[in-house]
């Protein structure tokens, strides 16, 4: 049975050495890593020589400080991350000293009670933990028991 996630997004985050000051709607627009009309409707929250934040609905979420870049992505396709990274540092900006490198998948799935039971008893097992366990299975005396 596959259980598809109702919230997923991807992130890539980098540590290095930025000049969060550059990382700009416009200059990425620029230089064609978004179109003009996405810097146009880009929430900015901030753009500093010690930090950058800012969103474009339905495409990323980007924020840049002096040792750490972090772009996230909350629809498909999530490899768009990858390719304007891709694009921002091997292109753009292949000078930047870059020292580590996460990528990162999340996903949030709401599977209702009875499966999130079925797959708490396979992630841990209530035979080991004795008396309690026996009690958590039997549902007496708890308003839940298992995984939350």
């Amino acid at each position: 049975m596959r259980i598809e996630p109702e919230i997923g997004g991807a992130s890539i985050v980098l540590l290095g050495s930025f000049n969060p000051a550059i990382f700009q709607p416009y200059w990425m627009a620029k230089h064609g890593l978004i179109s003009d009309s996405e810097a146009d409707v880009a929430d900015v929250a901030v753009i500093h020589p010690e930090i950058a934040a800012f969103m474009i609905e339905d495409l990323f979420t980007l924020q840049v400080n002096p040792s750490r870049f972090t772009i996230e992505r909350n629809v498909a396709p999530l490899v768009l991350v990858c390719d304007l990274v891709t694009r921002l540092f091997g292109d753009l900006l292949p000078h930047v000293p870059i020292h580590q490198m996460g990528i990162n998948r999340t996903a949030h799935f709401n599977v209702g009670q009875e499966q999130r039971e079925r797959i708490g008893v396979l992630l841990a097992p209530r035979e080991p933990w004795g008396d309690w366990g026996k009690e958590v299975s039997s549902g007496e005396g708890l308003k839940h028991g298992g995984l939350q």
